[in-house]
């Protein structure tokens, strides 16, 4: 698991399955450049020996604020630790918190 911060302004972040051979990219405001920066971070990862990994943008729950996607970023990261859970989200309590 990989947080990214761009410009101390926004939080994504990377989870590498190295078993899949895959890379996944969770953004909570889905927006084209952080994508695209993420697809960045994630070339240099494939260039330090994940050659065959294929990059995944995945569909997430987006935030509807400008000050949450760390929060986003944090239950993305709970998801990935407790397998085989689904984590529902009530968007205006994960906000809150």
């Amino acid at each position: 698991m990989l947080p990214l911060n761009f410009s101390n302004f926004h939080w994504c972040c990377l989870v590498v399955k190295v078993k899949a051979k895959r890379i996944f990219f969770y953004d909570p405001v889905n927006q084209a450049p952080y994508k695209n920066a993420a697809k960045e971070v994630a070339t240099s990862l494939k260039l330090s020996g994940l050659s065959d990994y294929n990059v995944i943008p995945m569909s997430n729950p987006l935030q509807f604020d400008g000050h949450s996607c760390g929060v986003f970023v944090c239950w993305m990261f709970i998801g990935q630790v407790i397998p085989g859970r689904h984590l529902k989200v009530n968007i205006e309590t994960l906000t809150k918190r």
